[in-house]
């Protein structure tokens, strides 16, 4: 008699302590990075816009210590991954915003987010992910090129609105495939 051990269940519970971890971390080097930088460029410790990378720090550790206390509560642990998921789309966004917009390095970070997306979620919530990835950033685009939002600190030489539509159409476009190859990959 051959006694078939049961396919071990996804344990979600871990992954979603690693994944708080790796926000925590790889959010506070990477902006910790930036702001060392910012300060050797001859900027004062309370420049605006270094405050509003403190501030980002400060609050993904609050949410993330809020993540922690729901955890042991959560029943639906996929549920409960993609609220989590989206809102890191949505810090990662207000990152971009915050450091340049349509010109910012931290525009990567959507694919950061997309690649453990589809460590925690079935492929058809990848792409969901992917999408709203999308759509955060061009709707950022967007406003920053008709006018209706400028990046924080940002130089107005420096706005999306000094480009041609075809080179912001083009970065969309880039952006878009990108983040959908990834959550496809």
């Amino acid at each position: 008699m051959s006694t078939l051990s049961p396919i071990p269940e996804k344990d979600y519970k871990t992954e979603l302590k690693w994944l708080m971890f790796f926000r925590i971390l790889f959010s506070t080097l990477l902006l910790g990075a930036t702001i060392v930088v910012q300060l050797s460029e001859t900027a004062t410790p309370m420049e605006p816009s270094l405050l509003l990378l403190y501030g980002f720090i400060i609050t993904i550790f609050l949410i993330s210590l809020v993540y922690s206390l729901f955890l042991k509560r959560v029943k639906n642990e996929v549920s409960f991954a993609f609220i989590q998921i989206g809102i890191d789309t949505f810090f990662v966004t207000l990152i971009i915003f915050g450091t340049g917009g349509f010109l910012s390095v931290f525009s990567f970070l959507y694919l950061v987010v997309i690649v453990y997306s589809s460590m925690l979620l079935p492929m058809r919530g990848t792409m969901v992910i992917a999408s709203l990835c999308s759509i955060q950033f061009a709707c950022l685009v967007e406003l920053e090129y008709f006018g209706t939002l400028n990046p924080f600190g940002t130089d107005t030489n420096l706005l999306a609105s000094t480009y041609g539509w075809y080179q912001i159409a083009f970065k969309l476009m880039i952006t878009a495939i990108a983040c959908f190859a990834v959550a496809f990959l």
